[in-house]
């Protein structure tokens, strides 16, 4: 039997997600929506000081960078 790694389908986020992921890396404040909508894609967690950025989206930014 032939197993095949098959690819993760990430969700393409909008410019204004991207721009809200950025704000939350750099503590600076998102709207809730967006924040919402970060975290049900799993690229953002509550902590004791508000928001964090997972490393699902730690990921996310540095390929966002690198483009």
């Amino acid at each position: 039997m032939k197993f095949t790694v098959g690819r993760v389908k990430q969700t393409v986020l909008s410019d204004s997600e991207q721009q809200a992921l950025r704000g939350i890396a750099a503590q600076t404040p998102v709207p809730a929506p967006l924040v919402r909508r970060l975290e049900k894609f799993g690229l953002v967690q509550k902590n004791r000081d508000g928001w964090a950025v997972t490393e699902q989206g730690h990921i996310r930014l540095m390929f966002q960078a690198a483009r």
